[in-house]
Order: structure tokens, then sequence, then C-alpha cells
């Protein structure tokens, strides 16, 4: 089987380039971009996320890592190089509104978000985003997780653009220049457009055997956020890493006939059953083959 690297971190940059715009205005938003569901926004913005974005008219950076109790660190850096960091809280509704906040030094930053795809990156706005048509906004890079957009997209980065309402200038004109680009709080209301409906392809117990077996997959867990790598041997055993929280485990496998992975583990009780499945350009995997069914995790590379 051809071995197939889905994304890997070290390339997310070199790759984001040729992904969608890097500088759109908020009237490209309007026009053409579409809001995603709640649960790919929850299993690509999950725990454990990384998340760059650089400012287009000051090219100050900040990042955020999302932990797995909620809380985040943030961190920004101007054009001169100082440094400012800053604690926060992250989390993702249930309409589908990813919601930060992060408590500069300045200023506290109190923003929900919206998630929209268009040509073939990420991009979180409000709702009114048509309101500053004009307005051009950087795009953000989450390091290690497929893109969920509905564009087909080749495997590589994710991308992002923060986007606000009016009141952005006038927090902007207040924050230094280390902590620029945030945003004004949009309502944490549902999206414009009808979620885009699931358009999951379950793999067969063959496709599985031969996709999978003697093979090494890392994933990351939509609960947790955890990272693990797992060598599925042709020996019926299955070797996990968890590079998170840095254990091992192992599991003994079989098929089932609809498809399913089913394991039985040797150092926990969470035995069970996963259904591997694409959706547009990233590999994941649920515990039911249902198209609605949570997402337990998403495949991060293959080979």
């Amino acid at each position: 089987m051809e071995k197939t690297l889905l994304i890997c971190a070290s390339l997310l940059l070199a790759a984001s380039a040729q992904a969608g715009e890097a500088v759109v205005t908020g009237q490209e938003l309007a026009d053409h971009a579409k809001p995603l569901d709640v649960g790919r926004i929850r299993a690509w913005l999950a725990a454990g996320a990384e998340v760059e974005h650089t400012a287009p008219s000051t090219g100050s950076v900040r990042r955020w890592t999302q932990a797995a109790d909620g809380t985040l660190l943030a961190s920004s850096r101007s054009v001169s190089g100082k440094p400012v960091t800053a604690s926060g809280t992250w989390s993702v509704r249930d309409n589908g509104s990813y919601c930060l906040t992060i408590n500069w030094a300045s200023r506290d930053e109190n923003n929900c978000y919206q998630v929209f795809s268009m040509d073939g990156s990420a991009y979180l706005a409000p709702r009114q985003v048509a309101q500053n048509p004009e307005k051009r906004y950087g795009r953000i890079v989450v390091v290690g997780v497929p893109t969920p957009a509905h564009a087909a997209m080749r495997p590589g980065a994710t991308s992002i653009v923060l986007v606000a309402a009016g009141a952005q200038d006038a927090v902007l004109a207040q924050a230094p220049a280390a902590a620029a680009e945030p945003a004004a709080p949009p309502p944490a209301s549902s999206a414009q457009a009808p979620a885009a409906e699931s358009q999951r392809v379950f793999l067969g117990s063959e496709e599985v055997r031969q996709r999978f077996v003697d093979h090494r997959t890392v994933h990351r867990r939509t609960q947790d956020g955890a990272q693990v790598a797992w060598d599925i041997r042709g020996n019926g055993m299955l070797y996990a890493n968890n590079f998170t929280q840095n254990s091992k485990d192992s599991a003994a496998w079989t098929l089932s006939p609809d498809g399913g992975l089913c394991l039985k583990w040797r150092g926990n009780s969470n035995d069970g059953c996963f259904y591997t499945f694409r959706d547009g350009d990233h590999w994941a995997r649920s515990a039911s083959r249902s198209a609605d069914a949570p997402i337990h995790s998403v495949i991060v590379e293959l080979n």
C-alpha cells in the first residue's frame, strides 16, 4: 500500500501557501464562505491544538495552545521581537461558536467566532462579516490537524482568518504592537447558512485491512487532544503509544464484517470497535458506523 502522509506539522507553513488566500476581505467571506458544523469544529479545534496568527497590517504574531481543561496559554511578539504572554480560556459551544478569552496585560480579549470555510481554508468570522466588506484579514495556521474545509484540499496546513466587526479598529489602536489583532465580540448565534452535511465514506473490513494492517497511524483524540500512535500488526496485536501522556498499551484486534476495528485492551477497559471513514480530505474514526456519530479521533499521519 502506498504510504500516505496526511499531515506533517514540520511542513505545515510551506503547505499553507497553496491552500486558500492568505489575506481575504470581509466581502469575500460574506459572498463565498460557508459555516462548518459543530462536530467538525470540535474535532479540529480540540484540546492540544496550537494556533498561530500573523496580522497583515502590523506583522505581529500571536500563538496559543489549548489545554484539555479549557485553558490556554498565549504569546505574542511584535516586529521588534518583544514577547508578551497571557493566559485565557477556550471553548466550542453547542451552536458552533468558538470562544476565546485572553487576559493580556493591557486589556482582556473576550470573543466568540463562527468557523467558515472558503477556497480550501477555514476562517473565523462573525455572522455580520459583510458589515466590513473592505477590511482585510491575515491567516492563522493550526498545527497538526487536517482542515475540515468543504472545498477540495490536498492534505496539509489548516488556516483560519480572524474577522471582527467594526469595533476592531478601536481595539487595535489601544493594544501594543506585541499583542495586536484582537477582535470585537460577535454574537454567539448560529451560522448564517445551514451547517454542512457530513460526507463520510466508511471503509469496509477488507479496505481497513489493506490500508491499516501492518501500518502505523497517528491520530489526535477529540476528547482530550492526546496524540496517539497505533501500530496495527498482522498477528492480531495493536501497540499504542500515547505521546501526550507518555504512556504505552497494547490490544488484541479483530475486524467486524461491517469494517469495525474491534479492540480488547490489556491495560484498560476501554474495549470497543472503531469505524474509519474519509470526510473530504481527512480521515477519522468514530465508535459507530453512522453519519452523525461523534468523532473519536482524527488521523494526522498514516505510513
